[in-house]
C-alpha cells in the first residue's frame, strides 16, 4: 500500500508556503529494474519524489532543504533552459528532474544531479520517448565521466552505470565496465553477465534484476497503483 499526506511546505529560497502531496510509505512488489529504478508500488509515486515551488521555481524533495540557488538565478535562462531539449516534447514530470538536477549541481553535489537525469529518463521511458530517454542517459554519461567521484565505484553504482551506458546505446563501454573489474557477489556477477549479453546483441530495452538473475515475475494486478492517490491520503 502507498500512503499519502498533504502538508505545507515553506521554500528556503523565497519563503513562500505552499501545500503538496507527501508520500509518506510505498511497498515494492519484485524486482526492481536494472538500474534499480523501483518496482511497484514504489515507482507509481515518482510524480511526489520532488516539490516545485509556485512563487519561485525552487524544485526539492522538500522545499525546505536549504540550497545555494538564488531566485536571481532560478528566474535566468540559465537555470529556466533545457539546453536544447524541446520544451514542448519533454513531459512535465521529466523537466522537473532536470531542473531539479540543475540545482544539484548549483550546490556542488554531481551525484545527485546525475541521479536526477537518470530519473528524468525514467519519466521518458514512461511515455515511450525513446529518443529523449537516450539523450538524458547520455547526458547523465556525461556528467559522470565530467566528475569522478568514489560513489561511482561502488558495485551497486558502477552496475547503475552500465546500464546505463547501454540504455544509452553505448555497448562497448557497458561491455568494459563490466570486464575491467570483477563485481563482488554472485547476484552482482549474474547481473554483469546478462549486460554484457545484452550489450553485445545492441539491446537497449528495459529489464529488471530479475530478468537476469532468472526470476522473473508478475506483479498481482491488484497491487498495481492506480492513477489517483487521494483514496490513500492520511490526515
Amino acid at each position: 500500500m502507498t500512503t499519502f499526506r498533504i502538508g505545507t511546505f515553506t521554500c528556503s529560497v523565497c519563503g513562500h508556503s505552499s501545500q503538496h502531496m507527501d508520500n509518506t510509505s510505498s511497498i515494492e512488489l519484485g524486482h526492481p529494474d536494472l538500474d534499480l529504478r523501483p518496482s511497484e508500488l514504489a515507482r507509481s509515486t515518482m510524480s511526489h519524489w520532488l516539490q516545485t515551488c509556485p512563487a519561485c521555481g525552487y524544485v526539492a524533495p522538500n522545499l525546505s532543504d536549504p540550497t545555494k540557488a538564488t531566485r536571481a538565478w532560478l528566474a535566468s535562462d540559465t537555470f529556466r533552459s533545457l539546453d536544447g531539449i524541446d520544451p514542448e516534447r519533454l513531459p512535465f514530470l521529466a523537466e522537473t528532474f532536470y531542473r531539479r538536477h540543475k540545482i544539484c549541481l548549483v550546490d556542488g553535489d554531481p551525484v545527485r544531479a546525475a541521479h536526477n537525469l537518470l530519473h528524468a529518463a525514467w519519466a521518458c521511458d514512461d511515455e515511450e520517448l525513446a529518443d529523449l530517454a537516450r539523450e538524458l542517459r547520455l547526458r547523465c554519461v556525461r556528467l559522470i565521466d565530467e566528475n569522478p567521484s568514489p560513489t561511482w565505484d561502488e558495485d551497486d553504482a558502477r552496475m547503475v552505470r552500465v546500464d546505463i551506458l547501454r540504455r544509452a546505446g553505448l555497448f562497448d563501454r557497458a561491455v568494459e565496465e563490466c570486464r575491467h573489474a570483477p563485481f563482488e557477489g554472485e547476484v552482482l556477477a549474474q547481473v554483469a553477465d546478462f549486460e554484457v549479453e545484452l550489450a553485445r546483441a545492441h539491446d537497449d530495452g528495459r529489464y529488471t534484476v530479475g530478468d537476469a538473475i532468472g526470476e522473473p515475475e508478475e506483479i498481482d494486478p491488484r497491487y498495481v497503483e492506480d492513477d489517483d492517490p487521494d483514496e490513500d491520503l492520511l490526515a
